[in-house]
């Protein structure tokens, strides 16, 4: 077994992405990797920790639950030795452990790895208003909305919805491609809530926003259409 250089490490990932590398192959690759590593640098050498990842992302493309989730562990473990337990690129761990979590119906362990990502990820927002940083932490919240979704907890999800369309008009504006997303999302709570005219106000301008930025005939805006036509 040799260590695995950087770029080559890179070139895995891509040509498993790209189906020119079995999940077989992939998954000995980065496990043989690990182990050289080890063997060469120690436990915590920090080439440990794309390696890790990207291997929990080979088990999550498998539905291999309890695999990803062990590797994403690994791999926050790592990162909280290297630059402590509130650094804001761990929020990514967290996020990829909440999913792990979701996926495997355990909502509670979900929501607490969604909040902490967003705690990590609040460091980085405190530093300034950066549409990219905006952009990140709509993922988490989405994610953290759709476990309340699932506890049936629709007031804190359809908070999160409120907050992502002020937050999107303020960051990326009332037109930006995201927002059609953000109405929709807060558009199907609201008819699940059973406010149907609401629903229908929200869905119409995502529509609007489809339209402007896809054109009539792209999937998204087809999407929404179907959401206006089920509740007219």
């Amino acid at each position: 077994m040799r260590v695995i250089p950087a770029a080559e490490v890179s070139l895995i990932h891509q040509q498993f992405t790209e189906g020119k590398m079995s999940v077989a192959e992939t998954v000995k690759k980065y496990s043989e990797g690990i182990e050289a590593l080890r063997d060469e640098s120690g436990p915590s050498a920090p080439g440990l920790v794309q390696l890790y990842t990207n291997l929990g992302q080979v088990h999550k493309t498998q539905e291999e639950w309890h695999k990803a989730e062990d590797a994403f562990k690994q791999a926050l473990y790592l990162e909280e030795e290297l630059k402590g337990k509130d650094d804001p690129s761990l929020a990514t761990y967290h996020n990829a452990l909440g999913g792990m979590y979701r996926n495997q119906g355990n909502n509670e362990e979900a929501e607490t790895e969604y909040l902490q990502a967003l705690h990590c990820h609040q460091r980085q927002t405190d530093k300034g208003n950066d549409p990219k940083v905006d952009t990140d932490s709509a993922v988490y919240l989405n994610n953290l909305a759709l476990v309340y979704k699932t506890q049936e907890r629709l007031a804190l999800a359809e908070k999160i919805y409120v907050h992502l369309i002020k937050q999107g008009m303020k960051l990326l504006g009332e037109t930006h491609a995201q927002m059609a997303l953000r109405y929709s999302n807060l558009g199907s709570l609201a008819a699940r809530r059973g406010r149907k005219e609401e629903a229908h106000r929200l869905f119409t301008r995502a529509h609007e926003i489809c339209i402007q930025n896809y054109g009539r005939d792209h999937p998204e805006t087809t999407s929404v259409m179907q959401w206006l036509q089920a509740i007219t």
